[in-house]
């Protein structure tokens, strides 16, 4: 309510894109990452459907109970990475490629050693 009655506080520029070019650069951007969702989920998710046929149902919970206890460091991870790539095209724009080897070479090493103190 206090959004509404208080009014804009925004204005749309003469050169501002529309809804239509803003839907269309964000599908450009991420079409990728939905195609590289599928390619990382598939492996990671086809021995569910693989265990049960060769060692039985009990045996795919087994496996997924001991699954569970890694999740949390490579969730960790793969969020970290996720917002890090944002930083990285950053870099890349606004300094070159050298600087973002610099950079990916720096990401690389902290989240290695993430991953070991973290016994994952």
């Amino acid at each position: 309510m206090l959004l509404v009655s208080g009014g804009p506080f925004w204005s749309l520029r003469a050169n501002s894109l529309s809804l239509g070019d803003v839907a269309r650069r964000h599908w450009d951007y991420g079409r990728w990452a939905l195609g590289s969702s599928l390619a990382i989920w598939i492996p990671s998710n086809v021995y569910y459907f693989i265990v049960p046929a060769f060692a039985g149902v009990g045996q795919a919970g087994t496996l997924k109970a001991l699954l569970n206890l890694t999740l949390p460091p490579g969730q960790t991870t793969t969020a970290l990475q996720l917002l890090l790539q944002t930083h990285t095209a950053k870099v890349q724009h606004e300094r070159g490629n050298d600087a973002l080897k610099e950079v990916s070479v720096t990401i690389a090493w902290v989240l290695f050693w993430g991953q070991l103190s973290i016994g994952a």
